[in-house]
């Protein structure tokens, strides 16, 4: 697995490209579709479109830890507007689930 610096990480969730919803006002969430964003502990996850994994590696109080990352192709992220927090789903998961149906 490649490993990354924190800074590069940094520079990757920046400059992502990012579409946002308009989803008509029925719900009162933000909702956005992120390109190629890097998703937070990937060793965990059992989505299949994720691309290679990464490891990346974190430096604080001259320690050093390291967080495995794979980038998802399209993410839809819902953000709540009241506390912040946020929920991530991948496209194209949830589209295979409606083709499966």
């Amino acid at each position: 697995m490649k490993i990354i610096k924190d800074e590069e990480l940094f520079l990757r969730q920046h400059n992502l490209k990012k579409t946002a919803l308009d989803i008509g006002n029925l719900i009162e969430k933000e909702l956005e579709i992120t390109f190629n964003k890097p998703i937070y502990e990937a060793d965990e996850l059992n989505c299949p479109h994720l691309g290679p994994k990464y490891i990346v590696r974190f430096f604080q109080n001259n320690e050093s830890s390291d967080v495995i990352y794979a980038d998802c192709p399209r993410v839809i992220t819902s953000k709540y507007e009241h506390c912040g927090d946020s929920i991530e789903l991948c496209l194209d998961c949830v589209l295979e689930q409606f083709r499966e149906e």
